[in-house]
């Protein structure tokens, strides 16, 4: 009997107290006041509708041309401007850091600029103008040397082995007088290897390795003389053909053409495709090469110019035809 009545009572009293527990949970928590009051309008009455604000002419973008942060407003609300007039200012912090630092680059370059102006120092210039001198009276010796040879060897005089020796020295003793006439430039020009080690970047082309190529951050291999096509004009100042004997080796290429496609991967372009049209465009600037083109040169050449000068070689060589001894 107990059970029967005790058990609903306890369970209305459960219910009871569960209402009583929604309804304090449901209790509206106190309004808090807004951190910012909102605007309100200064005028006692008021009309509201929608619309659109047009300016009268256009539309204006106030900004800046760089970004940054904002650190000063020189202006107020409702206040008249004209153009030219400051409106805020800007963070320059990192801008100024910077101007410091083309400052300070500024002024290194401007040193080097005058040391290298006040180069080369005269007491360098006779030891470099004597080396190369000698460099080539021994490069045109053994010339002299290589030319008596062939005259030699035909009359078996002297063995093919000692005819190649004295060719294969004279052509080193050309190429020392070549170093020795680069390094004279090279110091006349006020550079010296310090100079080119402190560069960030140095591109160089040459046809083979030299002391400026190991300094090279790029080096573009050129071809060499018996590897293109081309002109030249000789001591005597004949221009002349050159034709491409042999194929160049790797990735060796013509100077122009080097100069054709960095030309072309910076956006521009010269207007050269082919050796002839660099030919062409010499002889548009150069009173030397009027009316020429590289097919009209020829095959024996055109005087351009007189230098006094003589090939012994070839003078031997027409004394030797006119003889009989040189045949066709």
């Amino acid at each position: 009997m107990l059970t029967r009545i005790g058990l609903p009572i306890f369970a209305l009293v459960l219910i009871a107290i569960s209402l009583k527990y929604l309804a304090q949970a449901r209790e509206r928590l106190p309004e808090l006041p807004p951190p910012v009051q909102p605007a309100r309008s200064p005028f006692p009455n008021t009309v509201a509708g929608a619309g659109m604000v047009e300016p009268q002419t256009e539309n204006i973008s106030v900004g800046s041309s760089v970004p940054g942060v904002v650190v000063e407003v020189m202006v107020e609300v409702g206040q008249k401007v004209k153009a030219g007039d400051p409106i805020f200012r800007l963070d320059d912090r990192e801008l100024t850091a910077e101007l410091e630092v083309q400052k300070a680059a500024l002024a290194d370059a401007t040193a080097q600029l005058a040391r290298l102006e006040a180069m080369p120092r005269q007491e360098e210039l006779p030891p470099a103008e004597a080396a190369a001198r000698e460099a080539k009276a021994d490069w045109e010796n053994w010339e002299q040397q290589w030319a008596r040879g062939e005259e030699l060897i035909t009359r078996n005089a002297i063995s093919q082995e000692e005819f190649t020796t004295r060719k294969q020295t004279a052509i080193q003793a050309r190429e020392r007088y070549n170093r020795a006439a680069a390094d004279e430039n090279l110091l006349k020009a006020g550079f010296e290897k310090a100079d080119l080690q402190g560069l960030s970047c140095l591109v160089a082309s040459h046809i083979r390795a030299n002391a400026s190529a190991d300094l090279a951050h790029v080096v573009l291999p050129g071809s060499s003389y018996a590897e293109k096509r081309g002109s030249m004009i000789n001591v005597t100042g004949r221009l002349q053909r050159l034709g491409k004997a042999i194929n160049s080796p790797g990735n060796a290429r013509d100077t122009w053409e080097i100069v054709r496609d960095l030309i072309s991967a910076c956006g521009g372009s010269n207007g050269i495709y082919t050796i002839e049209d660099a030919f062409k465009r010499m002889a548009a600037e150069i009173s030397l090469f009027e009316g020429l083109t590289l097919s009209r040169i020829g095959d024996l050449g055109v005087q351009v110019m007189e230098t006094g000068a003589t090939i012994p070689l070839l003078e031997r060589e027409q004394e030797r035809r006119a003889k009989g001894i040189i045949v066709g």
